[in-house]
C-alpha cells in the first residue's frame, strides 16, 4: 500500500473531507438523529464514531471493539415505523453483540499478531476506556502530556483496542507488543517519515485508518521544532513552518467535523515530545 502525501495546505484537504461527509450522510437527518438519541439513552456504553466514508455504514464502538454497522435497513424501518425506533435500536445492539464482535476469550496471540497496530489517541480517550490502572486500562506510551500511543487489533471492519487483561493473556511484554505493532505499521507502507523542508508541510491521508499512527514513524531525533496537527485518525499534518502558518492549519482542522476525531489542538516537537503549541 502506498501513502498519499498531499503537499501544501490542510484547508484544501479538509474541505474535500467535508464535501465527502456531506454526500455520504443519509438525507433522513432527523430520523438518524432520533436513532442516535435513543442509542445514547438506552445503551450509553456504546459510542457512535461516525460514518465510514462514502457509505451508509456507521462505525460504533461496542465493548471496546469498533465495528461497522450497515444502517440502511434500520433507517428504512425507522422511516416506516418511527414509534418502533427503541425496539429497532435494541435489536440492532443485540445483533451486533451476538454476531458482530470477536469473542475475546477465543483470541490467540498467533491469530492477531500480524494485525496488531499502533493508534495515536488522547489521554481523554484512554481515560474513557478504563483509566490508567486495572485490567480495562489500555496499553499506553505517552507522546506528551495530552497524546499517546495505544495498541489495537485491526479487524478489517474496525479496531479492537488492546487492554491490559487481553495483553496479559497473550504472554508478551508491553515492549514486545509495541515493537511488533510498529513493525506491522512499517510493513503497511512506510519505514519512516521525512522531515519537511523549511517553510513546507505535508499531509498524510491514505484512508487506511493508520495515518495518525504514522506519527510513530517520525525520526524524533530530527524533529525539533516541527508543528504537528492530528485532527483525525485518518489525517496527519506536519510542518516546518512559522507559528502563524501552523495556526491556520489548526483553524482549518477545527472547522470540519470528522468521523474519527482525535484532537483539534496544535503541537510542537520539543525534546522528543509533543507539547501544546501555546506552551
Amino acid at each position: 500500500m502506498s501513502i498519499v502525501v498531499v503537499l501544501g495546505g490542510l484547508a484544501l484537504v479538509l474541505a474535500g473531507l467535508a464535501r465527502a461527509r456531506t454526500r455520504r450522510i443519509p438525507h433522513c437527518t432527523a430520523r438518524l438523529g432520533g436513532i442516535r438519541t435513543v442509542l445514547a439513552q438506552r445503551h450509553p456504553e456504546i459510542r457512535w464514531c461516525g460514518f465510514v466514508p462514502a457509505s451508509f455504514t456507521a462505525l460504533l464502538e461496542v465493548d471496546g471493539q469498533e465495528t461497522q454497522v450497515p444502517m440502511s435497513r434500520v433507517l428504512r424501518r425507522a422511516e416506516e415505523f418511527p414509534e418502533a425506533i427503541p425496539q429497532l435500536v435494541d435489536q440492532l445492539v443485540m445483533e451486533i453483540r451476538n454476531a458482530g464482535l470477536d469473542r475475546l476469550d477465543e483470541l490467540t496471540f498467533d491469530a492477531v499478531a500480524e494485525h496488531l497496530v499502533p493508534q495515536v489517541r488522547s489521554r481523554a480517550f484512554a481515560a474513557q476506556r478504563g483509566g490508567p490502572f486495572g485490567d480495562a486500562a489500555l496499553l499506553w506510551q505517552p507522546l506528551g502530556d495530552e497524546l499517546g500511543i495505544c495498541l489495537a487489533i485491526d479487524r478489517g471492519d474496525g479496531l479492537l483496542f488492546l487492554c491490559r487483561a487481553l495483553a496479559r493473556r497473550f504472554g508478551r511484554s508491553d515492549e514486545e507488543l509495541f515493537a511488533l505493532a510498529l513493525a506491522n505499521l512499517r510493513r503497511r507502507g512506510a519505514v519512516s517519515l521525512p522531515r519537511p523542508a523549511r517553510g513546507a508541510s505535508f499531509v498524510l491521508q491514505s484512508g487506511d485508518g493508520l495515518d495518525a499512527a504514522r506519527l510513530c514513524l517520525l525520526d524524533w531525533s530530527n524533529a525539533e521544532g516541527l508543528h504537528v496537527c492530528i485532527p483525525d485518525r485518518d489525517l496527519l499534518w506536519i510542518g516546518d513552518v512559522d507559528a502563524a502558518t501552523a495556526r491556520r492549519a489548526q483553524d482549518a482542522a477545527a472547522s470540519v467535523p470528522l468521523a474519527h476525531a482525535i484532537t483539534p489542538a496544535l503541537f510542537v516537537v520539543r525534546d522528543g515530545r509533543l507539547v501544546a503549541a501555546h506552551a
